[in-house]
């Protein structure tokens, strides 16, 4: 009968606790790591933490705003939570304005374990932040997320974390949301895997400084090093200086930046920099190219808008769209489309009208490879269905990649049944992908496959990793 008492007061807690995250609080921060990993095993219960810098604008945007979300409170009331952050924002022994109900001095050394024993850094002792860590009871990871996520993907973040542990509070969260494109399932981020990854975000009076560097000298040394920390910055003064730096055409083709490896002129590799390592707000800077005399440029344009995956761009890319003449920049406008546009009603029919009436081959796998990226709306859904078991065994290879990139876990089912029945040589491998990612595996599995199938030129390492 004690037993029995203890959880349904448990219960209840759990309940309140969400109740009084919707009424408007803030997440409930633990002040001890230790005590937070015991809690968790004793009570079966997911640990979530929040790795946070001060002076830096998403890690700022987190800390205010989506942290303080209601569907991430009430999501973190099924959770245990802590926040791991080295910097000072009262004084001691007194509750952080930061993050409330915990000191400085706690949070600190949450920063310190979290370091110590989660989190993987560069030769430096760098670890990105801001990231996200989702752990299991028994302290596996479940799922993390590096860099910056919306409110919405970070409560999808808890549900799916949740539904491992417990199925029947992920089904309490309140997650109409969709992965986030940098989910890693299973383990943390690893600045090494991404070159460029280990260059901390500048805090604004560090890109004020480094603006001033590079505008004083072309010659400043480390200069590649440092465009690149300035093009990770939303500070408007970084986005101006990336602007004027893609429009530079004094001294012709400069080999100053080597982003990711990529080889040709400068101007595409700091726009490719821009695809991969930039916040949104790069993205009307980008859009300026879709229509670019350089077909090179214009290529690096369209896919770097593919890896902003800003909402916002949808409009400029429409238009490109229907302006574009070259298949191999137009297929990639149509992956654009879907990586930005999903949840977007025009980007949504305007990919379903290319699978359905579009001739040429190559834009019709890349509309279906596009769909991937789109909400799983009952239209969307059914044309995918339409494409698994089409006649063409590229189509059905395309569908299944993009059930893949969906996370989707409802395709697993579907696929294997295909995988079973097709006899296509080209179609296992794919579709054993997809489902290999549709459990748990990251993007960079599908990688091959739909590098093939798209026949892309130019790599997506946001999404799916450098090449190898």
């Amino acid at each position: 009968m004690k037993t029995l008492r203890h959880c349904v007061s448990s219960f209840v807690a759990q309940l309140t606790v969400a109740a009084v995250a919707l009424a408007g609080e803030s997440i409930r921060w633990a002040p001890d790591w230790d005590e937070a990993l015991q809690r968790a095993g004793a009570e079966k219960k997911v640990v979530f933490i929040a790795v946070n810098m001060d002076g830096e604008v998403a890690n700022d945007r987190m800390a205010q705003k989506v942290y303080a979300d209601e569907r991430v409170v009430a999501a973190s009331g099924w959770t245990i939570n802590v926040v791991a952050s080295r910097f000072d924002h009262a004084p001691e022994k007194r509750a952080c304005t930061r993050f409330g109900g915990i000191e400085c001095i706690q949070h600190r050394r949450i920063e310190g374990a979290v370091r110590q024993n989660v989190l993987k850094s560069d030769a430096k002792g760098y670890v990105v932040a801001p990231q996200h860590v989702f752990l299991a009871p028994d302290q596996s990871v479940i799922l993390s997320v590096p860099y910056e996520v919306t409110a919405e993907e970070l409560a999808w973040c808890f549900a799916a974390a949740l539904k491992a542990v417990d199925p029947e509070a992920a089904k309490k969260v309140q997650a109409g949301g969709r992965a986030p494109r940098r989910l890693i399932q299973g383990a943390v981020f690893d600045p090494a895997a991404l070159p460029g990854a280990n260059l901390a975000p500048p805090t604004r009076a560090e890109v004020l400084e480094l603006v001033k560097e590079l505008r004083a000298s072309m010659w400043s040394e480390g200069r590649p090093e440092k465009v690149l920390r300035v093009l990770m910055s939303p500070e408007p003064e970084a986005v101006e200086f990336i602007a004027t730096e893609l429009k530079n055409d004094l001294f012709g083709r400069r080999g100053w930046i080597n982003p990711g490896g990529a080889a040709g002129d400068p101007k595409d590799r700091l726009m490719h920099a821009i695809g991969v390592f930039s916040p949104a707000p790069y993205w009307k800077v980008v859009g300026e190219y879709l229509d670019h005399d350089d077909e090179k440029l214009r290529h690096e344009a369209v896919v770097a808008l593919e890896q902003l995956a800003v909402p916002e761009s949808v409009k400029v890319l429409l238009v490109a769209l229907g302006k574009e003449k070259l298949p191999a920049i137009k297929k990639d406008l149509l992956r654009a489309l879907g990586s930005a546009g999903a949840s977007d009603d025009k980007a949504r029919k305007a990919l379903l009208k290319s699978v359905a009436s579009e001739k040429d081959e190559l834009l019709r796998r890349n509309a279906i490879l596009a769909l991937g990226w789109l909400a799983p709306t009952a239209d969307v859904q059914k044309v995918l269905r339409d494409c698994l078991a089409s006649a063409v065994p590229d189509e059905r290879s395309a569908a299944a990649a993009a059930m893949g990139i969906s996370r989707d876990e409802a395709w697993i089912e579907v696929l294997e049944k295909a995988i079973a029945t097709d006899s296509a040589p080209e179609f296992k491998p794919c579709a054993e992908s997809a489902v290999q990612v549709l459990r748990g595996a990251t993007l960079s599995v599908l990688r091959t496959a739909v590098k093939a199938l798209g026949e892309d030129e130019i790599e997506r390492e946001k999404f799916f990793g450098p090449a190898l």
